[in-house]
């Protein structure tokens, strides 16, 4: 009887080792952005008294705008214009301060080879 209950617990703790080991499934892994890559290149003391966005990777890095760069208010209807300077879509909800909102765009881009 002892022999049978220890075959018994060495069956089941083989089972369980055979059950842990699962199938491994492929993943794509992507380096994930530093806080300069997504735009979070200053420091708050470099944007004292302005609006700032803390990155959400390491919070000492923030965003702020620069002095040439202005906040712009919107209303729907208006042209969204772009970093470039050049229309990106046109405005299609804005919040009560104008300044946040949605912007849907017509544009395509197509990249190709031609033989």
């Amino acid at each position: 009887m002892k022999k049978s209950k220890m075959i018994s617990q060495i069956a089941f703790a083989w089972g369980l080792g055979l059950m842990s080991v699962a199938p491994v499934w492929a993943q794509t892994c992507i380096k994930t952005p530093s806080c300069a890559d997504l735009g979070y290149t200053k420091t708050t003391t470099a944007c004292a008294g302005k609006t700032i966005l803390k990155c959400p990777l390491d919070t000492t890095k923030v965003y702020c705008p620069s002095d040439e760069e202005t906040l712009r208010t919107y209303k729907v209807g208006d042209t969204y214009i772009g970093k470039d300077g050049v229309g990106v879509g046109t405005v299609v909800q804005v919040d009560s301060t104008g300044k946040h909102g949605v912007v849907v765009s017509s544009s395509v881009c197509c990249c190709g080879h031609s033989s």
